[in-house]
C-alpha cells in the first residue's frame, strides 16, 4: 500500500429534504483509499519481511493471534524474547485483520464533488450551505461519497428519464428541482459516467486512524505477524491431503489414543500452511470428538484454538473457514479449489429439488477482492450435462 493512494474527502451521512423548513447536511471528513476496495496485497506493509537477529525484543499489537509459547520456544536459541513495552521493542508485529479493521470498507456511491455542489445550490437556493460547500471544495478528492439510506437515495439519485415512478414521485414530494443523474445528463457526460457517478467498493478511515496507519507503514520495525509465523513454522509438518485423510479417520474413530494423537498433530503442525485442513477437521469433528476431551485444554491445543479465534466451534460453516483464513491473510487458491467441491456437494444435497438443480457455484466479490489483481479466483464449479 502506498500512502499517497489516500486523499482527504467528504462522506455524506445524511441530508434533509429541500421541502423541510430547516436544511442540514451530515458530513464527515475522512481519508479515502483511491483504489477500488481493499485486497490482501494492500495490507502487506509494502512487503516488509522480518529477519530475526539475536537478542531481538518482540512487541505484539492487540489482536495478534500468534502462539506466544511457540514464539518463546523458537526464540530461545538466539535469546529472542517478547516484551510488553513498545518503546523497548526492536520489532513490532500486527495482525493483518487488525489492519483491515482500521478501515470502513463498503459498497458505496461516489459522485463528482463539483456536480454535488451544483446540486446543492440548485435545490437549496435560499440556503447554500456555504460552510459545508467550502469544506467539500477544499478536499483533495474529486468526489464526495454518499453513505446514505435508501430513503434518501430515492430522491437524491432518481433518474427522470427512466420508468421508476416511485423515485420521481418521491423527488417531487421532497421538492427536488434537478437530481444528480439529471445533472449528469445536462452536461452530456455519458462518455464519462464512471468519472461522475459510480457505485463500488470504497475504503476510508478518520484522520486519527490514518496517522496510526502512517506510523505502521513508515516505521522500519513494524511487520505483519505472518512474517514471523513463517520463521516459527520452519521444519513443522504440513498437513497435506494424505495426512488430512489419516487425521480425519483418527478423529472419526472411537479410539481415545487416536483422537489425542490427532489433536497433538494439529497443534504442532505448520499452522499457516495447514490452517485450511485444520479448520475442516474442526468442522467435522470438534463437536463429536474434540469438545469432550480434556486434552483440548492442554497448552498446545489451547494455543491453537486461541490462534484460530473462532466462536461456535461446534457449528463451523464453510463461510467461517473462508472468513477466518482471509482475516489472517492465509487463504490461498489451493484451499478454495479444495473447498468448492465440498460446498457444492452440501448445497446440492440440501437444496436440489425434483425440478431444480444447482449447477454452478462461484466465489463472492469479497473473495475476489481479497486476491486482488495478483491472482484469480478458482474457476466456477459446473456440472456436466447428465
Amino acid at each position: 500500500m502506498n500512502l499517497t493512494d489516500f486523499n482527504d474527502a467528504i462522506i455524506i451521512k445524511g441530508i434533509t429534504e429541500p421541502i423541510t423548513p430547516i436544511h442540514a447536511i451530515d458530513l464527515k471528513k475522512v481519508m479515502v483509499f483511491q483504489k477500488s476496495g481493499l485486497s490482501r496485497s494492500d495490507l502487506l506493509l509494502d512487503g516488509k519481511e522480518y529477519n530475526p537477529t539475536p537478542k531481538d525484543r518482540l512487541y505484539f499489537y492487540p489482536g495478534c493471534s500468534i502462539l506466544r509459547h511457540k514464539v518463546r520456544e523458537w526464540g530461545k536459541t538466539d535469546n529472542i524474547t517478547i516484551t510488553r513495552h513498545q518503546d523497548k521493542a526492536t520489532a513490532e508485529f500486527i495482525a493483518m485483520n487488525t489492519l483491515k479493521q482500521m478501515f470502513t470498507d463498503q459498497y458505496i456511491t461516489k459522485v463528482s464533488k463539483d456536480m454535488f455542489i451544483e446540486f446543492l445550490t440548485l435545490n437549496y437556493p435560499e440556503d447554500n450551505f456555504e460552510l459545508q460547500i467550502d469544506e467539500i471544495r477544499n478536499t483533495v478528492s474529486d468526489f464526495v461519497y454518499l453513505d446514505i439510506g435508501w430513503d434518501i437515495q430515492q430522491w437524491l439519485l432518481f433518474d427522470s428519464q427512466n420508468n421508476n415512478n416511485n423515485g420521481k414521485n418521491r423527488a417531487k414530494e421532497v421538492g427536488i428541482t434537478i437530481s444528480l443523474k439529471d445533472l449528469w445528463r445536462k452536461y452530456n457526460l455519458n462518455a464519462a459516467k464512471h468519472d461522475q457517478i459510480h457505485r463500488g467498493f470504497t475504503a476510508w478511515m478518520d484522520d486519527k486512524t490514518f496517522d496510526q496507519l502512517t506510523h505502521l507503514f513508515n516505521s522500519t520495525k513494524v511487520y505483519t505477524q505472518e512474517s514471523l509465523i513463517q520463521h516459527i513454522n520452519k521444519g513443522a509438518t504440513i498437513i497435506d491431503n494424505g495426512m488430512y485423510m489419516q487425521l480425519n479417520n483418527m478423529l472419526a474413530s472411537n479410539n481415545k489414543e487416536d483422537i489425542i494423537v490427532a489433536m497433538e498433530c494439529m497443534a504442532n503442525c505448520n499452522l499457516d500452511r495447514s490452517l485450511g485442513k485444520i479448520l475442516l477437521l474442526l468442522k467435522n469433528h470438534y463437536g463429536s470428538a474434540i469438545h469432550s476431551r480434556k486434552e483440548k485444554n492442554h497448552v498446545n491445543f489451547k494455543s491453537l484454538l486461541t490462534f484460530i479465534n473462532m466462536p461456535g466451534l461446534n457449528w463451523i460453516t464453510y463461510d467461517n473457514i473462508i472468513d477466518n483464513m482471509m482475516d489472517k491473510g492465509l487463504l490461498d487458491k489451493q484451499t478454495l479449489e479444495e473447498l468448492m467441491p465440498l460446498v457444492k456437494h452440501d448445497m446440492k444435497k440440501n437444496h436440489d429439488t425434483g425440478h431444480f438443480k444447482i449447477n454452478t457455484i462461484t466465489v463472492s466479490n469479497e473473495v475476489k477482492r481479497y486476491f486482488g489483481a495478483t491472482t484469480t479466483e478458482p474457476d466456477p464449479i459446473v456440472d456436466e450435462e447428465e
